[in-house]
């Protein structure tokens, strides 16, 4: 057994529900204890959520639990259609979020 799984088996056995452990050298990367279900003991879970200025971006990230569950979001994520609909998404909501509260302001200089 490798020294990292040995530090897992002893994550899942000891750490508290919804813990976190990181991961060396994979920013974003982190192993989540999830609890224990009355149809399935604990299990551990990577959490993907990518970093910034060395913050996590969302609350929560992606929760993968299986190698095949991984490989089904990165064909979904890398896929041509996927970043079509995006491109559609940034473009509609650039659009949108001068409108909303939650967008930056910006002042707009009068030429001249």
């Amino acid at each position: 057994m490798s020294s990292q799984e040995k530090q897992m088996k002893e994550f899942l056995k000891n750490g508290q529900d919804w813990e976190k452990m990181s991961t060396k050298d994979l920013p974003g990367v982190f192993v989540v204890k999830m609890p224990a279900t009355k149809s399935r003991p604990a299990l551990l879970a990577l959490e993907v959520n990518p970093m910034k200025d060395g913050k996590p971006m969302k609350r929560k990230g992606l929760f993968v639990t299986s190698k095949d569950m991984l490989v089904s979001f990165q064909e979904i994520l890398t896929s041509d259609g996927t970043f079509s609909v995006m491109r559609s998404v940034e473009q509609i909501n650039a659009e949108v979020a001068p409108k909303g509260t939650g967008g930056p302001k910006e002042l707009v200089l009068d030429e001249g």
